[in-house]
């Protein structure tokens, strides 16, 4: 059954894949191991090859370099090509200014990114799931990220700070038990990350204080935040169409100013000056804009 569910979202995004080579990101966990898995069994019937990147995020001593060594073991038992990196994250977020788990997250897709593009490749595979889904859905609404957050993570979607290259979520439906039984059923080796129980990671919290709660005060809440996501998406492709129409021609775009006629702005809907301020802040700041009703 998890097989085919899997198979299924496979299936769906055939297109888009077929004959490419994926950088598979595999941190030694079982969700990652579990994807890697997956794509070897299938890639002669999607036409793929599989080329596997693993990082050492520099935050958990010789855990880390374990990780990585495990990950290099089982690619090269595979028959996989692999590269591993390695980057010192407590030092970059001093450096960026930053917290660690946004620089963790940076360093990673950096490193991901620089695999790819050496590679010459434009899909990076990662092990997403659908608790992941709702962790980030929950992450977006405290930082108050507006109807954009809510969409969550899509299952093909460019890379931060990378155009060209796209990031592929082939697990995004599948729940973190049905990964495990994934794993248990193959007899999967994998890595546990003891750092993924500290609560004092804003996501851990999120994952273990809360999600929890959510599903035993509904088990279909996962299924909950694939519904709210997709239609989400839907809204913000309607909004995105809409502001095309009819602001992006009376906008002048520069390169160190957006400009619209304090007539034209009044008369759009509330929706559409959102979207031009917002819009508007991304291109000149290269940062995210929070939406608060005062």
């Amino acid at each position: 059954m998890i097989l085919e569910k899997a198979l299924k979202v496979l299936d769906e995004q055939e297109a888009l894949i077929r004959g490419e080579l994926i950088v598979v990101a595999v941190s030694g966990g079982p969700d990652s191991v579990a994807l890697l898995h997956l794509l070897r069994r299938t890639r002669e019937a999607l036409g793929i090859d599989l080329h596997v990147a693993s990082l050492n995020h520099g935050m958990r001593g010789p855990a880390g370099q374990d990780d990585l060594d495990f990950v290099a073991e089982l690619a090269a038992r595979w028959g996989l090509p692999v590269t591993t990196g390695f980057a010192d994250v407590p030092r970059r977020s001093k450096a960026w200014g930053i917290g660690i788990e946004a620089a963790a997250r940076r360093a990673r897709y950096a490193f991901l990114a620089g695999t790819a593009l050496q590679l010459g490749c434009r899909i990076v595979a990662v092990g997403h799931h659908a608790q992941d889904q709702a962790e980030t859905i929950l992450m977006n609404v405290l930082r108050g990220s507006g109807n954009r957050g809510l969409r969550g993570m899509r299952a093909l979607s460019e890379m931060p700070d990378q155009p060209g290259i796209r990031l592929w979520r082939p697990l995004l439906r599948l729940s973190k038990a049905e990964i495990e039984q994934y794993c248990r059923q193959h007899q999967l080796p994998f890595r546990l990350d003891e750092s993924n129980a500290d609560l004092s990671f804003r996501r851990n919290f999120i994952r273990h204080e809360i999600i929890g709660r959510l599903e035993r005060l509904n088990p279909a809440a996962l299924a909950a935040f694939e519904r709210l996501s997709e239609s989400a998406a839907v809204d913000e492709d309607f909004i995105e169409s809409q502001f095309e129409l009819a602001v992006t021609p009376l906008t002048t775009a520069a390169a160190e100013s957006w400009r619209i006629g304090k007539d034209d702005f009044a008369r759009l809907h509330p929706a559409l000056q959102r979207r031009f301020v917002s819009r508007a802040f991304r291109q000149l700041s290269g940062g995210a804009l929070s939406h608060r009703q005062t």
